[in-house]
């Protein structure tokens, strides 16, 4: 906080690798901001892999209480822009970047222009922070100590349940490195669990080598498979594999429904509203995982990064299931490296209009095409 209030900065980033909790600091940070009114705006967009610029200048249009009504992004950018500078002291907070982004594009204000403009940058990348966007100051968000971990371990699996098995408990609680995520992750999926599960779980979490990741982030995709696990029934296990082939981080509820009605995931529904209240019931169920969390936007969740890639493991190994987000050679990739047992694609389409010829997919039952271009051709041959 003390560094928003230095004049001598107006672009700050924090960064550290997935999982440390950069979120939510930032989100304390946008809290703490509001509430003692040390800006005239605040807000707080998710970035993401994949920048999705109109919905960031909606966001940011929505808390200042105006409607973009342009067409193109350059005419919104350009509204947005003229409508900030008329404020004397703001706070943008973005979050999740994984690469440079253009503030101008956006309609954001910065440096020379507008002093007043702070802007809290949030990265696993230091260079996305430093020479991508020329942050200013910066800050690396480190893994708990131990008794930070410790307590928060405590705090989330209840204490009772480590007093039971104290030794046993700290051990469990010392595969998950410091990471927030997956010190919360596990310590959920183990309330109220009797010894036998706490002896599986330590046993699961030793055995990082099922993936392959190193290190630390080893750590926390073992400690999201044995929540994914604890997860119970085979309904929100689908669902949860469905996820990651949204192709963004942010996912809107009513296309997964109907993705979710399409695949027949939610049977014996006799509605659409049925079908409505069951997706609801579980995606419930995965935040109270961990593995979802709100969006910025009603009618929307989304998944940290770290969920989205171990969903992706899992959906890849047990549904033969393929996420291509390249563009240029995109035609190239999907004919050498899609397999024809593979059921479920998705595709984000940058610089073709037609997919490949030589696709074939004989089990495919699900195809989601993300396309920049006006129309993309597709061709669907349906044996008879």
């Amino acid at each position: 906080m003390d560094a928003l209030k230095d004049p001598s900065f107006n672009m700050i980033g924090l960064y550290g690798m997935g999982g440390t909790g950069k979120t939510t600091l930032a989100s304390e940070v946008e809290r703490q901001a509001r509430d003692a009114k040390l800006f005239d705006v605040v807000v707080m967009v998710t970035v993401s892999e994949k920048p999705q610029i109109r919905k960031i200048q909606g966001k940011i249009a929505d808390v200042m209480g105006m409607k973009l009504e342009e067409e193109t992004v350059d005419g919104r950018a350009y509204r947005l822009h003229q409508k900030l500078k008329g404020k004397e002291k703001i706070l943008v907070i973005l979050d999740n970047l994984w690469a440079a982004i253009e503030l101008k594009a956006i309609g954001i204000p910065s440096g020379d222009e507008h002093k007043g403009c702070k802007i809290l940058l949030t990265s696993r990348n230091l260079d996305v922070l430093t020479s991508g966007m020329g942050a200013q100051k910066f800050f690396k968000l480190e893994p708990l100590s131990e008794a930070e971990a410790w307590k928060l371990f405590q705090i989330t699996v209840g204490n009772s349940n480590t007093q039971k098995m104290p030794s046993l408990a700290t051990e469990v609680a010392s595969k998950c490195v410091g990471i927030p995520l997956a010190i919360v992750t596990v310590a959920k999926a183990l309330r109220n669990k009797e010894l036998h599960a706490w002896k599986d779980a330590l046993k699961q979490l030793s055995m990082t080598s099922r993936f392959d990741n190193t290190g630390m982030q080893a750590e926390v995709y073992a400690a999201l498979e044995l929540s994914f696990d604890q997860l119970l029934g085979e309904e929100v296990k689908l669902l949860l594999l469905l996820l990651p082939l949204y192709l963004d981080s942010s996912i809107n509820i009513e296309c997964l429904l109907r993705y979710g009605v399409g695949m027949g995931l939610f049977g014996g529904m006799d509605s659409i509203e049925d079908a409505r209240n069951r997706l609801l019931k579980l995606i419930d169920d995965l935040k109270a995982s961990c593995f979802l969390q709100d969006d910025d936007e009603d009618g929307w969740v989304k998944m940290h990064e770290f969920v989205q890639a171990f969903a992706m493991s899992i959906a890849s190994r047990a549904q033969n299931a393929a996420v291509v987000k390249t563009g240029f050679g995109l035609k190239e990739f999907v004919e050498r490296h899609i397999p024809n047992c593979c059921t479920r694609l998705s595709l984000l389409l940058s610089d073709i209009y037609d997919l490949p010829e030589d696709l074939e997919c004989p089990e495919l039952d699900f195809l989601l095409v993300e396309a920049f271009m006006p129309c993309v051709w597709i061709d669907v041959s349906c044996p008879t």
